[in-house]
């Protein structure tokens, strides 16, 4: 049975994730947010990262509703919950799963953390306002391509952004 989170739920969920993202980031020094352990993504680039993802998200929310079954399919499985979505994506990146093209940040310096930040802030305001304008039947039915996962319903993919964020801050905490 499908565990249903409501349209106030993944609004708080995005709205306290991006949050304590941006708190964790904005309180690092110079050389914190641009540190680069082993290779691995700096803050700056994770939220650059994260700004590229809910940047895309918006976009494809821009499309008119009618034309998703067109481009993208009709949904032949039963939805997925958050954990279900969470577990998923664990699995391909422990399959060897990564970021790719446009996804790719590149260096972000210290002096542009700020602009960043608000940049993000500005992407969570755009993703709240098509959430709200979408209906449940649309958050259960309509389906948009992920690079990794594949072919999600809106609903899943605003679970997967919510994970997203928690996973990179998770990340970075774990330095």
């Amino acid at each position: 049975m499908l565990t249903v989170y409501s349209k106030e739920d993944i609004k708080n969920g995005l709205e306290q994730n991006v949050h304590l993202f941006i708190n964790y980031v904005i309180l690092q020094d110079k050389a914190t947010f641009e540190n680069t352990p082993e290779g691995k993504w700096s803050s700056g680039q994770n939220l650059d990262h994260l700004i590229k993802s809910t940047y895309a998200l918006n976009l494809a929310l821009m499309i008119p509703k009618f034309l998703y079954p067109r481009m993208f399919g009709k949904l032949n499985r039963e939805p997925r919950t958050s954990e279900d979505v969470q577990k998923r994506y664990l699995e391909k990146l422990s399959l060897g799963g990564t970021a790719s093209g446009r996804f790719i940040p590149p260096l972000i310096t210290f002096e542009q953390r700020d602009s960043k930040v608000k940049q993000f802030r500005k992407e969570l305001k755009s993703l709240i306002r098509h959430v709200n304008a979408l209906t449940d039947h649309q958050l259960d039915n309509l389906l948009l391509p992920h690079p990794l996962l594949g072919k999600l319903t809106l609903r899943e993919m605003l679970f997967f952004t919510i994970f997203h964020t928690t996973h990179h801050l998770n990340i970075l905490k774990s330095r």
